[in-house]
């Protein structure tokens, strides 16, 4: 099976970034993250970087895909750019989203993408409340790894 060649109409020139309610949620949001990021930092910096880090991958990762659209060659699965969200790209998507008009009509997408951003609000505000109740429900997850992870000598 070959991919569909991309319609000649397909917009291809990207748009600043619209300053609307819904971008201004999203920021806040992202600020809400990346603070309750950085409170976690004297355990381990790594969610605090990987916002940054992650959204840049999922920028970058969007425009290869929507390149690949307009050319009509295969496409990245839409299970990579979701899975690069999870991992706290979803604020650098959320911005190519907006100005490529890349993934922003097909639904099914979009409520993964909205699920994602709750899960890390929803993580993080619990966080920010209990952070003792998060340590708690990780730590079997912790001491699974640092067994797992641990060379015997």
């Amino acid at each position: 099976m070959h991919p569909t060649r991309a319609r000649s109409t397909r917009d291809q020139t990207l748009k600043p970034l619209p300053l609307n309610a819904q971008t201004a949620m999203v920021a806040v949001l992202s600020l809400v993250c990346l603070v309750a990021a950085a409170t976690m930092a004297p355990l381990t910096p790594l969610p605090f970087i990987a916002y940054p880090v992650f959204s840049s991958l999922a920028f970058l990762m969007y425009a290869r895909d929507k390149l690949r659209a307009i050319r009509g060659h295969w496409r990245i699965p839409e299970s990579s750019l979701h899975l690069v969200e999870a991992a706290g790209g979803w604020p650098g998507a959320y911005i190519a989203q907006q100005m490529m008009r890349h993934k922003t009509v097909k639904t099914s997408y979009q409520v993964t993408f909205w699920l994602i951003i709750l899960l890390h609000v929803g993580f993080w505000i619990l966080w920010m409340a209990s952070p003792e109740t998060v340590l708690e429900q990780f730590q079997p997850i912790a001491d699974y790894l640092s067994d797992a992870l641990t060379i015997d000598r």
